[in-house]
């Protein structure tokens, strides 16, 4: 086991003004890279992905084509009821066996929380594959997570003292509660979270109180604690609030292997595949194509693990919310050597994830604009996510919905480059509300266009490329108002409150209307067609700010049909994407540099030197991994011969396309 001491002693690169901390990786000589305080434990097997590694012991076969099954391999007739029946006869370790077919599906297959420790298995996802078909069909589910196990009305426990990061026994007041659960809760999935901290910052342009959370287990118990496994990611002070709610309902050690989903026939088509509030569940040498949206989600799961895999293809091209993988509110997961197009989606308090190897293209181009990236948060609060070796266009971390911090990546080709499109691109693009980003050995750019290290205040150029961009607007802004912000120095945006964080203040001062009306603002400040949301007595609803003068903004509910309160009710806004325009000049300040090749200074500019330090190879893995085969590893990297090597989904990805153009 990789301990973190040893990740500490090993990391050791340059000394960062910002902050003292040691860093850590996996297998270098003592260096100060990257501080310890933005890196965790990513142990293979150990605290990211399944423990102990993807079981190849289970042998006994349930064949879903014999008696008294008999599902239909034609693809002509509905398969789900014999399919469905396997799944539930099947024992601990049995395998579902789908032998070399197609399996029209009209409902979707679905492994319920509870039913755990089985494989559902084809003979290769160019043999087996599965048809969903018809508008009850939702391809395949382990346990589907409908938010509804995390509501506030559910079992929750108040966390005493302030535990640090690393604490694995909290103290949380009577446990009688869990005794509901089954087990006494013992092996029950579990969230960790704090109410947002203005200071760091933790915010949402949303009503959301607890945006930083992540994902753990229930090991042990007193009558007034617990204990979990994995450890605190973070620490938890008492004016945080922190808190723990148990899930209720998970499946675990389930796996998918060996097959295809294919959404063609599908009409709704978001996620195909989806695995929620499940504990060390796999996909594995798995392909899913032609979803409406996103291919593959991961919510509310545990040290699962999504590995050779091909997630490509969405029938539209692009379009919002999509990609070839989502994961959110999920911790310890692996995400290796997959091929992921038009990127990945990274939301709501996914932490301690490891993204390693995977290959993205450039399929998908939406308005002229790249959508392929490594898109590290949509949605707010994602920390301690490591990404490492992947070769895709763009590094983003979005701000739409919010903030994340203390993500790394290291040894990655964000070559921001398409042959769709001249339109300009930015390699690393880190949008507002980043913090504690370290970015280190990686390659940025490609050959043949014009490249500018830094986009300025004035915005984007079309007619240029950019290594980086730090602390615009939310995604979908390549500009700002012309101002700056900086809350670590006393700067903050218009349409934000110091204390409250991201609260405007107002009262409803005229109702001409059920759904239009005034509100006179005491702090904060909105501009004309804004979206925020507004809540105010028992009403919550998404408004459009139609005009502005002074203090005094003019609000309309009815695209959303929702009635206003009363007169003279206090009104409290949240920006919503439209607002925080100002250029967020923390993000710069706080984000490491350090090793970085970029096509415009043909090498490591002076300002990211190491300093004649060396990099580890990696921050996870201790040597080559044997998927890698003959090729070079680290494939990525100032010291590699990065233009040369190639990445292992990327030579399966070549070879897909050439065979698909030979026929």
């Amino acid at each position: 086991m990789l301990k973190l001491r040893d990740l500490i002693r090993t990391l050791a690169l340059v000394t960062v003004a910002i902050c003292g901390w040691v860093g850590q990786a996996a297998d270098q000589a003592p260096a100060e890279m990257i501080p310890a305080d933005r890196l965790t434990d990513w142990t293979p097997g150990v605290s990211v992905g399944v423990p102990g590694g993807i079981p190849n012991n289970r042998t006994n076969l349930i064949d879903v084509t014999k008696a008294p099954y008999n599902a239909d391999k034609t693809g002509a007739v509905d398969a789900q009821p014999a399919i469905m029946k396997a799944i539930t006869d099947a024992k601990d370790n049995d395998v579902v066996f789908l032998p070399a077919g197609m399996y029209q599906i009209n409902h979707g297959l679905v492994v319920y929380g509870g039913k755990s420790r089985i494989t559902l298995r084809g003979e290769g996802p160019d043999k087996t594959i599965i048809l969903p078909k018809g508008p009850q069909s939702s391809g395949i589910n382990v346990t589907p997570a409908d938010g509804g196990d995390w509501w506030y009305d559910r079992a929750k426990f108040e966390i005493a003292g302030s535990p640090k990061r690393g604490a694995t026994e909290l103290t949380v007041g009577d446990t009688k509660a869990l005794e509901n659960y089954p087990k006494g809760g013992i092996g029950e999935l579990c969230q960790i979270s704090l109410k947002n901290d203005t200071k760091l910052p933790v915010m949402t342009t949303g009503s959301f109180e607890y945006a930083r959370k992540y994902i753990t287990r229930i090991v042990a118990k007193t009558a007034t604690t617990v204990t979990i496994s994995p450890g605190l990611l973070f620490d938890l002070p008492a004016d945080l609030a922190p808190l723990l709610k148990p899930v209720g309902r998970y499946a675990e050690f389930v796996g998918l292997e060996d097959l295809a989903v294919d959404g063609s026939d599908c009409p709704s088509g978001n996620c195909l595949i989806g695995i929620g509030q499940s504990y060390a569940c796999w996909v594995k040498n798995v392909t899913v194509r032609q979803a409406e949206r996103r291919l593959i989600g991961l919510d509310g799961a545990l040290q699962c693990e999504i590995r050779h895999s091909n997630f490509s293809g969405r029938k539209t091209g692009a379009g919002p919310n999509g990609g070839g993988l989502f994961v959110a509110m999920s911790t310890g997961c692996l995400i290796e050597d997959n091929i992921l197009s038009p990127g990945t989606e990274v939301d709501g308090g996914a932490a301690g994830n490891v993204f390693a190897y995977n290959f993205c293209d450039d399929a998908a181009i939406q308005g002229g604009l790249l959508c392929a990236s490594m898109n590290t948060n949509h949605g707010a609060h994602n920390s301690f996510n490591l990404y490492e070796g992947n070769l895709i266009p763009r590094f983003q971390c979005d701000g739409y919905h919010g903030s994340a911090s203390h993500d790394a990546a290291f040894r990655n080709w964000f070559h921001a480059s398409s042959a769709n499109t001249q339109q300009f691109w930015v390699c690393v693009n880190l949008n507002r509300f980043t913090r504690f980003y370290s970015l280190a050995g990686n390659i940025l750019g490609s050959k043949g266009a014009e490249w500018e290290y830094e986009v300025g205040l004035q915005g984007f150029s079309y007619e240029k490329h950019f290594i980086y961009s730090f602390g615009f607007p939310n995604m979908g802004n390549g500009w700002c108002n012309g101002k700056t912000a900086q809350p670590s120095k006393g700067n903050y945006w218009a349409d934000w409150d110091p204390v409250v964080g991201t609260t405007i203040k107002g009262v409803l001062t005229e109702r001409t209307s059920d759904t239009g009306g005034k509100v006179t603002l005491s702090s904060g400040s909105v501009v004309k067609e804004q979206t925020p949301m507004m809540k105010g007595g028992n009403v919550g609803t998404w408004a459009v700010v139609r005009e502005v003068e002074g203090k005094v903004a003019t609000v309309d509910t009815s695209p959303w049909g929702t009635k206003l309160p009363p007169v003279n009710t206090e009104m409290l806004f949240f920006p919503g994407a439209g607002g925080l325009q100002e250029q967020d000049l923390d993000v710069k300040a706080t984000t490491i540099l350090k090793g970085n090749y970029n096509y415009k200074d043909k090498g490591v500019p002076e300002s990211e030197s190491l300093g004649g330090a060396k990099l580890p190879n990696s921050l996870y893995l201790k040597a080559k991994p044997a998927w890698f085969g003959d090729l070079a590893w680290p494939a990525f990297g100032p010291d590699t011969a990065f233009e040369k090597n190639k990445i292992p989904a990327q030579v399966r990805y070549e070879a897909m396309k050439k065979d698909a153009a030979g026929r």
